[in-house]
């Protein structure tokens, strides 16, 4: 139930966040309506996973910290290190997230004339992070775990990560996720020749369409430097390139941070790119793709017939 209402409610920050950066309603609602049509978000809000709170605090964090870089107080800035511990406390994807606040600010910090030092920038953020990391413990800790124990497990973590062997049919790497080459089914059953299943998979239309708007945003950042593009662009670099650090690859679904802020990229460069009428007919696709791959996304019966369209390519399988 958590999963779901975390999941709703990113759709509701999210419009708010974009409604702060661009100061229009009609891109901020596209913004949000693209992350509540995004085939991973609504699988991933409807199952009993972590990445989805991972997700939802990551995007608090930097969504806190972009408050601090527009208002300058100094309660942003600790919330904002406050929701990255709980992000780390979920799923270590998070920590590259520090890093892309530090660059930020240390791009923004002349600029924008920050009121505060670097120094006691990087000591809130280790001290908020790290302390709320470690407080999830809790639990464990009432129940007998030892500080020894308590480090021992973190070696564990990474003697799996970088030291085992790990083999999985729906593993993958980093550079095929933006390309949708390997999704991963949850759950498929066959029953009187229907077919029932569900595919965490990105919205083909919104995923494709998103590299060419990623590309583009970056070139007009190039151009003329634009802290709203900088801070989408790095934030969304952040959490993606996570990936190149695991040794063994991982899953598609480690993309699901990454699509809020792929939902802010495409309404920005849609802006620059198309008049109103085209994003309304480019949110109309959006919309029809949902609509199609919907009984595969939540289980709902379909002929195979209807089904084998739906899968376009064999990776999919």
């Amino acid at each position: 139930m958590m999963g779901v209402i975390l999941g709703s409610l990113m759709v509701s920050l999210l419009y708010l966040l974009a409604y702060e950066m661009f100061k229009n309603q009609f891109k901020a609602v596209l913004s949000a309506l693209f992350l509540a049509l995004d085939f991973l978000h609504f699988v991933q809000s409807r199952i009993a996973a972590l990445d989805i709170y991972l997700s939802f605090f990551s995007f608090s964090s930097f969504y806190a910290f972009y408050l601090y870089l527009k208002n300058q107080r100094l309660i942003y800035l600790i919330f904002s290190g406050i929701f990255l511990g709980m992000a780390f406390s979920c799923k270590w994807n998070a920590i590259l997230g520090i890093l892309a606040i530090f660059i930020i600010y240390a791009s923004c910090y002349k600029k924008l004339s920050l009121n505060v030092a670097p120094g006691r920038f990087l000591l809130i953020y280790a001290l908020t992070t790290l302390s709320f990391y470690f407080f999830s413990y809790t639990p464990s800790f009432l129940k007998g775990l030892t500080f020894k124990n308590f480090l021992l497990y973190h070696s564990r973590i990474l003697h799996f990560h970088y030291l085992e062997s790990f083999r999985h049919p729906y593993i993958s790497h980093f550079y095929a996720w933006p390309l949708l080459i390997r999704p991963i089914w949850y759950f498929y059953k066959e029953i009187n020749l229907k077919v029932q299943g569900i595919i965490a998979i990105g919205s083909p239309f919104f995923w494709y369409s998103f590299l060419v708007f990623f590309i583009y945003l970056i070139y007009q950042n190039f151009k003329k430097f634009n802290l709203e593009y900088t801070f989408l662009i790095l934030n969304y670099l952040s959490l993606y390139l996570f990936g190149m650090i695991s040794v063994q690859g991982g899953f598609f679904y480690y993309m699901l941070p990454c699509v809020p802020w792929m939902a802010l990229i495409s309404a920005a460069a849609l802006n620059k790119i198309f008049n109103k009428t085209l994003m309304i007919i480019y949110f109309i696709i959006i919309i029809m793709f949902f609509i199609c791959f919907y009984p595969i996304l939540s289980a709902y019966p379909i002929g195979k017939a209807f089904f084998n369209k739906l899968i376009w390519f064999r990776n999919w399988i």
